[in-house]
């Protein structure tokens, strides 16, 4: 779970300097099942595909994703490389000035919200189950969200090539961030100390 939640399977290969790692254990029967391979160059264990690590992660509970973060957080609270790709986080944690986030959902907070996002967001929020696996959006879908200011012959044609099921739980953690007492959403706006 925690290789999954940490972006990729290490196993016992030396630790860049500086980098908590954590060993694997019981990885025998997913190495069998190729489920995991071992990287070359690094000796590192991998998740075959990224649908591997996303169905590991969809699969598990609430409390056991809690755990895991847990523990990730544990390890790695003096490596501020992996800290930086929550830069609100960073930001409310006084560990940065100013940042500039490329198409960030809401903070927990913010309650208004542009016309055009319920539409966009309803084929994924339409449907509860979708919080707890990976929803593809139709070429129509696409072309209202995403492609919007493209000719729609273009916008069809990165539909059809590049999209891939993206799992529905971040979409339903900020559209209900406002709702949930530890919204993975909330950030410390109120530290004063970066200005």
């Amino acid at each position: 779970m925690r290789a999954a939640l940490d972006g990729a399977a290490t196993g016992g290969a030396p630790a860049p300097a500086g980098r908590a790692r954590y060993r694997m254990s019981n990885v025998d029967a997913a190495l069998a099942g190729g489920l995991l391979t071992v990287d070359g160059a690094t000796g590192d264990l991998v998740f075959r595909h990224p649908l591997v690590r996303s169905a590991l992660l969809q699969s598990a509970t609430p409390n056991e994703r809690r755990a895991a973060h847990a523990e990730l957080a544990r390890l790695h609270r003096e490596d501020i490389e992996r800290q930086a790709a929550h830069p609100a986080k960073l930001l409310g944690a006084g560990l940065g000035r100013a940042a500039v986030a490329i198409g960030p959902a809401q903070i927990k907070g913010v309650k208004a919200l542009p016309p055009a996002q319920p539409r966009a967001g309803f084929p994924v929020l339409g449907n509860p189950a979708n919080r707890r696996r990976a929803v593809s959006l139709t070429a129509a879908q696409f072309r209202y969200g995403l492609g919007n200011a493209l000719p729609p012959a273009v916008s069809d044609d990165l539909h059809a090539r590049l999209t891939i099921p993206s799992p529905g739980r971040p979409l339903f953690q900020a559209a209900f961030a406002n709702f949930a007492r530890r919204s993975p959403a909330a950030v410390a706006t109120d530290n004063t100390d970066r200005c």
